[in-house]
């Protein structure tokens, strides 16, 4: 199953009016592939998930219909 039809059935069946995603501030290629599958960049979010005994920060991109 692709991104892009995940994301058609979170819409669509689910009723969702916005996806997001969290990714690590160092994770370049999770940054391209929701940038390819129409996601935009929207924050960073500071000390925002707790990793490997520490606060981390997450970039945050997201669609909405």
């Amino acid at each position: 199953m692709s991104i892009n039809s995940i994301q058609r059935s979170a819409f669509e069946h689910l009723k969702f009016h916005r996806i997001e995603a969290h990714i690590n501030v160092d994770n370049t290629p999770s940054m391209k592939l929701a940038e390819s599958v129409g996601m935009e960049f929207e924050c960073l979010r500071k000390g925002f998930i707790h990793e490997n005994n520490e606060w981390t920060d997450h970039l945050v991109y997201y669609k909405k219909f």
